[in-house]
């Protein structure tokens, strides 16, 4: 029962009265040979990791010999600093949150939805230089998350998103999918758009704003400091009010608060 996967919710006799049967020659050899490959291929992905790793680690010195410290020191501070997420079979074998922090020059882990598998694969997509981006709306624009709007005469034709697909973009939109069942105020944007609008235009809008975090810690090298939802739903009461006030200045009217007598 050692070697029971800690996913199995099922009880002791339960798992022992399962492994009951007719375990006949032929089946024993082909469960045998299963085994084998599996071993190799998982000690081929550790090869993986560990290129990864070399990898990263030889950016670092690159970048800031003064600021990289010995693997030993940064798993140390990557045990200490963010606990491991659930695991998963295409997150890597090690901890590249410091690797990555100091690679970055900011903890990109932080960001909802971002972990340090992903924070790689999107680095390896866009690089840590923000600067080929003037602004978070080029940016967010190059990974196809933006609305692609249609002007003519001044009037809005379509505002779209482009179908063409960009690695990085899909990242983001996979990091949106992950924090649905969140408790935070990215989660409660994903659901008030969801509310109006579905599914994927929210999953598309709220990868659209974890992009513009992850751009603006990247370019800005400042720590990731969210909101309370308490703040997210004042800051969005304001805003309606806003559009509000507009709409009515527009037609000619007043908006007076509604004044409650006790």
């Amino acid at each position: 029962m050692e070697l029971l996967d800690g996913r199995i919710k099922a009880g002791r006799e339960v798992v022992l009265k399962s492994l009951e049967g007719v375990y006949k020659a032929e089946h024993l050899f082909e469960l045998q040979q299963s085994f084998e490959l599996y071993e190799v291929y998982r000690q081929k992905v550790q090869q993986c990791d560990e290129q990864i790793r070399a990898h990263l680690t030889t950016g670092i010195y690159m970048m800031a010999p003064q600021q990289a410290n010995n693997k030993e020191q940064q798993e140390d501070k990557a045990g200490i600093k963010k606990r491991r997420s659930k695991g998963n079979k295409n997150n890597l074998g090690f901890d590249a949150t410091a690797l990555l922090e100091q690679l970055a020059g900011v903890d990109l882990t932080e960001i909802f939805g971002i972990t340090d598998t992903n924070a790689l694969e999107i680095i390896s997509e866009v690089g840590v230089d923000m600067s080929k981006w003037p602004t978070p709306k080029h940016f967010t624009a190059w990974l196809k998350l933006a609305p692609n709007n249609k002007v003519s005469g001044g009037k809005l034709l379509s505002s779209r998103t482009p179908k063409r697909k960009n690695r990085a973009g899909q990242l983001f939109k996979m990091a949106a999918y992950a924090i649905q069942r969140s408790d935070h105020w990215l989660a409660h944007f994903y659901h008030r758009i969801r509310s109006r609008r579905g599914a994927a235009k929210a999953i598309t809008a709220t990868a659209r704003k974890i992009a513009v975090i992850f751009y603006k810690l990247l370019r800005e090298k400042t720590a990731f400091q969210p909101l309370s939802i308490e703040q997210y739903n004042q800051a969005f009461k304001e805003k309606q009010i806003r559009k509000l006030t507009k709409q009515a200045h527009q037609l000619g009217l007043v908006l007076v608060p509604n004044q409650i007598v006790t």
